[in-house]
């Protein structure tokens, strides 16, 4: 069975920050860091009002991870990913949050 899937007749395109950031490595009121946890590649980027990249102001995460059907590698990803929402939203015991993705 083959699982190829031709693209060609799709233009692709996607808005992750951290797309931007591979091709222009200096970029005004961008501010960037990237860090690998338990093979996870974690890049947090944030963006200034007036930022080269053209996006709105605020922080954007990208988690970068190998087959998530893998249990062991899915476990990590949780992990990591509890960590940088925790971090991200700073959660006290009256918050209360919706995440969509």
């Amino acid at each position: 069975m083959n699982k190829e899937i031709d693209l060609s007749k799709y233009q692709l395109r996607t808005d992750l920050a951290i797309d931007s950031l591979e091709k222009n490595k200096k970029l005004k009121g961008v501010k960037y860091k990237t860090e690998k946890i338990n093979d996870i590649i974690v890049t947090n980027v944030e963006l200034e009002k007036n930022n080269d990249l053209k996006k709105i102001k605020g922080k954007y995460i990208t988690l970068e991870f190998k087959d998530v059907t893998d249990m062991v590698n899915r476990e990590r990803l949780i992990n990591v990913l509890s960590q940088e929402l925790n971090e991200f939203i700073k959660f006290d015991k009256n918050s209360f949050g919706l995440i969509v993705g």
